[in-house]
């Protein structure tokens, strides 16, 4: 019953995320209720880090929803662009375009980048009060504390009554981490919420 509980919210959860999901792309100008002709391209960023959270590879997918036949058009300055969910093929136009003769399918491809992301994130440990690497904390015992730091790169300058100011683009960060119950105890966390589920807890935080 536990189980099945889980996954009819799970089920619900996913229904707000469309929702959402939804309204901000109307709000944006995306959506593609109002003209269902255009194609709607979802993204979505795939990050591998190390443990204090400098990145070593960054894969973008790109699915592009066609309404239409014949040729799709895109826009991309990804690098390694491969399709990887069919055989379509793709030609180079000009300003970064990608012409996709998609037969009226969808388009799935994915290609990777060293653009600076939108939000950087900094993960760093302390054992006992004092900083240590994570090579160094493995295997230690202790009291130990993990903070993670957001600096948001999302930033230009706009005009405001006549002068130039920096504006920040908003962003909402979620962390979330799993911790084996046999390995950490008396768990507590800043700005989140720790779910107990048998053999781990489960923290999230929210910035």
């Amino acid at each position: 019953v536990y189980q099945n509980s889980l996954e009819v919210k799970a089920e619900e959860e996913k229904e707000k995320i469309e929702e959402l999901k939804e309204t901000a792309s109307k709000a944006l100008g995306n959506s593609t209720s109002e003209n269902p002709k255009e194609t709607y391209k979802d993204e979505s960023v795939y990050v591998k880090a190390d443990a204090t959270g400098k990145v070593s590879n960054t894969t973008v997918t790109e699915w592009l929803k066609n309404p239409g036949e014949g040729t799709v058009e895109d826009a991309s300055k990804l690098d390694e662009i491969k399709n990887i969910k069919g055989d379509e093929a793709f030609t180079e136009g000009s300003n970064s375009t990608l012409l996709w003769e998609s037969d009226g399918k969808d388009i799935y491809y994915q290609g990777t980048t060293d653009e600076e992301l939108p939000v950087e994130v900094k993960v760093s440990y302390k054992l006992d009060g004092k900083e240590i690497t994570p090579e160094e904390l493995k295997g230690k015992d202790g009291k130990v504390e993990i903070t993670f730091d957001y600096e948001n790169n999302s930033r230009q300058l706009v005009e405001i009554n006549g002068s130039q100011e920096e504006m920040y683009v908003p962003f909402t960060m979620v962390t979330a981490l799993m911790l084996p119950t046999d390995e950490y105890q008396n768990v507590t966390v800043d700005h989140g919420k720790i779910i107990s589920d048998a053999d781990k807890d489960i923290v999230v935080g929210l910035v």
